[in-house]
C-alpha cells in the first residue's frame, strides 16, 4: 500500500503542476489563436462562472489541476499522449460534425453578415 504522505504530496504536485500548465501553455495557446483570428475567446477570462461567481480562469485553472492528478496516476508520456489525443480528436470530431449544424443554430460569430456590419 502506498504511503500516505507520499501520495498526498504527489497528488498536490500534480495539481500545482497541471493548474501551472493551464496559465503558461493552455492560455497563451488560446491567446495566439485568437490574436490569429482562429477563435472569438479570449485568453486569460475573467468572468464569472456559474454557481459561485468564480472567474473563468480560476476555474479553468483549478480544473487543469484536477485532471493532472488523474492523468498524473499514470505513466508521464502515456498520460500526456492520452490527453493530447484524446483533446485533439475531440476537437476534429467537432469541427467536422459542426458543419452539419444548420445556420439559424450556429453561434452569432457563424451567421451570414448584414450589410452594415460588413463594414
Amino acid at each position: 500500500m502506498p504511503n500516505k504522505p507520499r501520495l498526498l504530496a504527489s497528488a498536490a504536485a500534480a495539481f500545482l503542476t497541471g493548474a501551472a500548465a493551464v496559465l503558461v501553455f493552455h492560455q497563451p495557446t488560446l491567446a495566439l489563436l485568437h490574436a490569429a483570428g482562429l477563435t472569438p475567446l479570449s485568453a486569460y477570462p475573467m468572468r464569472p462562472t456559474n454557481p459561485l461567481g468564480a472567474p473563468v480562469i480560476l476555474s479553468l485553472t483549478f480544473w487543469g489541476g484536477v485532471w493532472s492528478i488523474l492523468i498524473g496516476g499514470s505513466p508521464v508520456s502515456v498520460g500526456m499522449l492520452n490527453a493530447l489525443l484524446v483533446n485533439g480528436v475531440w476537437g476534429l470530431g467537432l469541427g467536422l460534425l459542426w458543419r452539419f449544424i444548420p445556420g439559424p443554430l450556429r453561434f452569432a460569430t457563424d451567421m451570414p453578415r448584414t450589410a452594415t456590419s460588413a463594414q
